[in-house]
């Protein structure tokens, strides 16, 4: 597992789309916090929006990013291309030939994913960060749930990095696990809100958007988050971690290469 880790790893550092789609994902979260820092400019010339708003700060763009950054469309693709261009090139067969495992090689792909996620969050938390506490001019309180809540929103990151590994290690395409990924970023969601709409008689506390991983996702970015939040977003984080990697791995284990 070492020596196949560390070759993928070595890999990713060698892959130009790495550093290409990490780049475009740190411009466009500041091309967004540019647009919220004028539009917060704007309403505070209103002094009735003023006494509503209650000013932004280093920490609280940083949990907006979690929850709108176009950084995750960014990891899709990255991730897209860097996993199914192996099925394509006939590196697998090579590897496979070796003597290696299945399970082995993608579990390692499997990590190599997760730590590119890793890399590609951090960077974009941030550059966030320093570029808000400038134009805000404050980085803000470290409330006592941030550090918990900071690391489930970065290990959200890494489930929707396992999402779209699991749609490659089925179809082994680029184009199809590109648009099934999308899909479950865009549609999944609307039809759990038009589910949510259909049935009017269910529990309070049943929300069916809360089943989606960009909800949990979302809910957990909020600054007033609660213990019973956290808690509640952790599960689905770590359900959908073991599903897309279970999965994956029953895809590989019966592949032809």
């Amino acid at each position: 597992m070492a020596k196949m880790l560390s070759f993928e790893m070595h890999k990713l550092f060698r892959t130009k789309s790495f550093y290409i789609w990490t780049a475009v994902s740190v411009a466009l979260s500041l091309i967004y916090l540019l647009i919220s820092y004028g539009m917060v400019q704007a309403l505070s010339s209103v002094p009735e929006m003023a006494a509503m708003y209650p000013g932004e700060t280093g920490i609280i763009s940083v949990m907006g990013m979690f929850a709108k950054s176009p950084m995750v469309m960014c990891l899709l693709l990255f991730v897209c291309g860097f996993v199914c261009t192996d099925f394509e090139n006939n590196i697998l067969k090579n590897v496979v030939s070796k003597g290696f495992k299945r399970t082995t090689i993608f579990t390692a792909k499997y990590i190599t994913c997760i730590f590119a996620a890793l890399v590609m969050t951090v960077l974009n938390a941030v550059c966030v960060f320093g570029v808000s506490t400038m134009l805000f001019g404050s980085a803000g309180q470290f409330y006592s749930l941030f550090v918990p809540q900071l690391i489930l929103l970065i290990v959200g990151i890494f489930a929707f990095a396992g999402f779209d590994f699991m749609f490659c290690a089925v179809f082994k395409k680029i184009a199809p696990a590109i648009v099934l990924s999308i899909l479950a970023l865009l549609v999944l969601p609307t039809g759990l809100n038009a589910l949510n709409a259909a049935i009017s008689k269910k529990p309070e506390w049943l929300d069916f958007n809360a089943f989606w991983l960009g909800g949990a996702e979302s809910n957990l970015a909020n600054v007033n988050i609660t213990v019973n939040g956290l808690l509640a977003a952790a599960v689905c984080i770590v359900v959908y971690l073991v599903i897309t990697y279970v999965v994956s791995m029953a895809a590989v284990r019966k592949m032809e290469v």
